[in-house]
C-alpha cells in the first residue's frame, strides 16, 4: 500500500488517514530512573505496537525488565515467561519457562547504552496471550541481543512497565500501534 500523501489545506477523511496504517502514540523521555511507566496506550485500535527505547545512561547494570499494567496498575502474577540470547565473542542464553513477575528484556553484559526495539502482540486483548519480541544493541555495538516473552494467560492490559534489576534508566521511548 503506498503512504498517502496530503496537500496543504486538503480536507482529511477517515479513509486517508485510515490508509496511514501506523501510528506514533507517543514518546517521552526518561532521567536517573528505576522504573518507566507508561499507562493507558494499549487500546482496542491496534493489535500490535512498536516500542523504540535508547537508554544513554551509563550507570547500566542489571537487566531491563517488563511488566504490563492495567489502570496504572502493574500486574505482578507469576505468569510472565521469557527467553534471551546474548552475543558478544560468545553466546549468553539465559531461558525463564518458569512463570515469574516479570519477562527479562536485556541481560547485565556490563555495558552502557542500551538501544532496543519491543514488538508487542495483543496487549490489550481478553481472548489471547501477550507475547513480545525485543532485538536490541549496546551503544559501542559490541553486544547483539534477541529474545522473547509475554504473560501467559489472557489478560487485557493498557500500558507497561519498564525495569532495571540494578542501577537507573536515561534516555528517549517511542511508541507505535498498527493493525496488520
Amino acid at each position: 500500500m503506498p503512504v498517502p500523501v496530503f496537500s496543504v489545506g486538503e480536507v482529511l477523511t477517515a479513509a486517508n488517514m485510515n490508509a496511514v496504517g501506523v501510528w506514533r502514540l507517543g514518546s517521552g523521555t526518561f532521567t536517573a530512573q528505576t522504573g518507566v511507566n507508561i499507562d493507558s496506550v494499549f487500546t482496542a485500535d491496534y493489535d500490535v505496537y512498536r516500542l523504540f527505547w535508547m537508554e544513554s545512561d551509563s550507570n547500566i547494570a542489571g537487566e531491563t525488565r517488563v511488566q504490563f499494567r492495567t489502570s496504572g496498575t502493574t500486574n505482578v502474577n507469576n505468569n510472565y515467561i521469557h527467553q534471551n540470547n546474548a552475543f558478544t565473542t560468545a553466546l549468553t542464553a539465559v531461558r525463564n519457562t518458569v512463570a515469574t513477575n516479570s519477562s527479562m528484556v536485556t541481560q547485565n553484559v556490563g555495558a552502557s547504552g542500551w538501544l532496543w526495539e519491543m514488538v508487542i502482540y495483543n496487549p490489550f486483548s481478553n481472548t489471547q496471550n501477550t507475547i513480545f519480541t525485543v532485538n536490541g544493541n549496546v551503544d559501542t555495538g559490541s553486544v547483539y541481543m534477541s529474545g522473547a516473552g509475554g504473560f501467559n494467560t489472557t489478560t487485557r492490559f493498557d500500558g507497561i512497565r519498564i525495569t532495571r534489576s540494578a542501577g537507573t534508566m536515561t534516555g528517549e521511548s517511542w511508541l507505535y500501534g498498527y493493525q496488520p
